[in-house]
């Protein structure tokens, strides 16, 4: 007979076929194996004997199947939770609105309390404007996963508020002060390889120690103005913007 892990099926030896497929010969290495068996509509449990070897190899198939639907269960999920965002950002789009639209009418009605900010107002979907072009930020993204040519946006509102569209363009070196050396990786995981830490914040403590403005800058262009330049840096942990030190949130978005 046969048992079924997953959608895997393994030999399984009832106690009358020990004798009859092995004879004499040693079966130690098959262990006993307790399953449910159906007959007749009436389901009872077994006690059968296989292969451990066999049996793990079904279970490692088995999580590995389990893992993979879950994951896309997850992602299916995903793109369906940014597919409703974008909808709904085309739709407050046919209607004029945008997240600046909606940020300058809140802070006019602001005297009515419970003003909402431009970030608050990118969250709940409504686009941003980039020069003549609307982008819906649609999901969060780390900046590991970012390479070149990546279209990303950014919010901040710490001292100011804001939220921007980039074109993402790489990482500088540490040779020249302030990023004037230009790009020299293409993702954060090249600098980490180059200096030899894993995170973010191990990167801002080595370089801590260097001359102040040798440090590894992010190189970004403004959809809105096309200017480009290394103009975020890392503090506590966060890649930041300008002299406040303004923690960035980096976001996937779509035009539309």
């Amino acid at each position: 007979m046969k048992i079924r892990i997953g959608k895997t099926l393994i030999k399984a030896y009832r106690r009358s076929d020990l004798f009859k497929d092995f004879g004499r010969k040693d079966i130690s290495h098959l262990v006993p194996k307790i399953v449910p068996v159906t007959r007749e509509g009436h389901t009872f449990n077994m006690t059968v004997w296989v292969d451990p070897v066999e049996e793990e190899k079904a279970l490692k198939q088995h999580l590995k199947e389990q893992k993979y639907q879950e994951h896309s269960a997850e992602l299916a999920r995903k793109q369906e939770n940014e597919q409703r965002r974008v909808n709904r950002a085309k739709d407050y789009l046919s209607q004029g609105k945008t997240a600046e639209y909606e940020a300058r009418r809140s802070s006019m009605r602001s005297f009515r309390g419970g003003r909402v900010g431009i970030t608050e107002a990118v969250m709940d979907g409504y686009p941003v404007t980039s020069g003549k072009d609307h982008y819906v930020f649609i999901g969060r993204v780390s900046s590991k996963s970012l390479k070149p040519g990546d279209i990303i946006g950014a919010t901040y509102k710490a001292t100011n508020e804001g939220a921007d569209v980039y074109e993402f363009i790489g990482f500088s070196g540490t040779e020249k002060e302030y990023g004037e050396g230009g790009k020299k990786y293409n993702t954060l995981k090249e600098v980490f390889e180059s200096e030899g830490v894993h995170s973010n914040k191990e990167l801002e403590e080595k370089q801590d120690k260097n001359k102040y403005g040798n440090e590894t800058y992010m190189i970004v262009k403004d959809l809105e103005t096309g200017e480009q330049g290394p103009w975020f840096y890392l503090f506590k942990g966060r890649w930041s913007r300008g002299s406040g030190a303004e923690a960035l949130t980096f976001w996937k978005v779509q035009k539309v």
